[in-house]
């Protein structure tokens, strides 16, 4: 949670992380995708308001981590709920 931050921001702060853990290149013998450590970020982002459901943005944020990884980790998705019952969107 990133308290007032918007969604500019939140990207840069996810992608310094990402890249920082890739950076290091922390072995990892046991993995089949990659030769070091890395990490991919399910991201989502929202103004809340008092209707906010908040397991809405964790449900987002957690359907943008398995995309990342099904599009090969070591990235970023980022996801916003929208205001009605619709599936979030990716962008």
């Amino acid at each position: 949670m990133l308290p007032n931050t918007d969604r500019e921001a939140a990207l840069m702060l996810a992608e310094r992380c990402r890249s920082a853990v890739e950076g290091k290149q922390i072995p990892h013998a046991a993995s089949n995708v990659s030769d070091v450590v890395t990490i991919s970020i399910g991201l989502s982002t929202v103004v809340p308001s008092e209707a906010t459901d908040p397991s809405t943005i964790f449900d987002a944020a957690d359907k943008m981590l398995y995309q990342a990884k099904q599009k090969g980790r070591n990235c970023i998705e980022y996801a916003w709920p929208r205001t009605t019952s619709d599936d979030a969107l990716s962008g």
